[in-house]
């Protein structure tokens, strides 16, 4: 249960107790979260509390959600390198909906609230990648 009588917003409180369970493991990487109705139950809270408590998670890039499932903790431990030239450009930025449907079709997902990085190659072409899931690194002239 969080304080009312507490400082700062109590969607914040949740959050950050949340994150904090998250932190300490009792969360691991890849697991659900309870319920959003068991989450308004524990922090004594709205569902409504709950939901933004979430979003602020998922803005974080902490926790993963998508519309009918309970929200999962995202596992970015394991980042695949991404390797760039020297003179190519990446940027990082939301993807439009048609880049979220086609990278989740090529079993590269987007988490909501994750950008995307577009790299756009010296020779004119590009392609996108999760954030979430690379490490961009350049190499170096001659290796």
């Amino acid at each position: 249960m969080i304080d009312s009588r507490g400082g700062g917003a109590l969607y914040q409180r949740v959050a950050d107790d949340l994150a904090e369970r998250v932190e300490q493991g009792e969360f691991p990487p890849g697991s659900e979260l309870p319920a959003e109705p068991d989450l308004a139950g524990h922090y004594d809270v709205g569902k409504d509390t709950i939901r933004s408590a979430l979003a602020e998670l998922r803005g974080e890039g902490l926790i993963g959600t998508r519309r009918g499932y309970r929200a999962k903790v995202v596992d970015t431990s394991e980042k695949i390198d991404l390797w760039v030239g020297p003179d190519d450009v990446v940027e990082s930025r939301p993807p439009t909906r048609a880049e979220r449907r086609r990278l989740s079709a090529e079993g590269r997902p987007v988490l909501p609230g994750w950008p995307v990085l577009h790299v756009i190659y010296l020779d004119g072409t590009g392609d996108l990648y999760p954030a979430q899931s690379y490490r961009v690194r350049v190499r170096r002239e001659g290796s």
